[in-house]
């Protein structure tokens, strides 16, 4: 043994090989946390926080989470966003087609001429039932108010009774809104 591996020994330093292998269990304990999904477990069920959003708590509620681009958590005024909250409803999941009706009449009844609303009905990837509402700006309205706000409404039924909305806020036309959206919309679970 050379002087300066007695010296080591002597004063409690690891050996290199050692060090080595602390390093990489060190690594493949933290591994799963930089690849893990930001999931989120709320009274209505869990989801996926997309990825680069982060929530926007000056305006979230304990019924209502609201979650923004990162890039755009500490600007002041309107920010595109998005936000889930659950609600209650008298329609059980067979009676979906009664609730979208119900829903599309509410919203005809607050568009405004200025406004053009088109609805769609699909599945989340889940397989739940899920009602997509828009209410955009009309061309005409676009012309004289560039800031007018388009509005996506994502209903999800999953449960008797009940419906999440996911709710989308824009200026203009984001893909990258509209995939964040989506990617909630997909991963949302009901509670057990």
């Amino acid at each position: 043994m050379t002087d300066a591996q007695k010296e080591n020994r002597a004063v409690g330093a690891k050996p290199p090989m050692r060090r080595a292998v602390a390093v990489a269990a060190l690594l493949l304990c933290a591994l799963p946390l930089l690849f893990a999904e930001n999931v989120a477990r709320r009274g209505i069920g869990k989801y996926t926080i997309p990825r680069g959003f982060v929530e926007a708590r000056k305006w979230s509620q304990r019924a209502k989470a609201f979650y923004v681009a990162s890039e755009d958590s500490k600007k002041d005024g309107f920010v595109n966003n998005i936000s889930i909250e659950g609600g209650k409803n008298r329609y059980t999941v067979q009676d979906h087609a009664l609730f979208r009706q119900a829903i599309l009449r509410q919203l005809l009844a607050q568009c405004t001429e200025d406004e053009v609303l088109t609805a769609d009905g699909s599945h989340t990837k889940k397989g739940y039932v899920l009602y997509t509402f828009v209410i955009r700006p009309s061309d005409e309205s676009l012309q004289k108010n560039q800031d007018a706000a388009t509005t996506k409404q994502y209903y999800i039924i999953a449960r008797d009774n009940a419906y999440i909305l996911v709710h989308e806020t824009t200026r203009g036309e984001s893909k990258k809104m509209d995939e964040a959206a989506m990617e909630l919309v997909n991963s949302y679970e009901p509670p057990n």
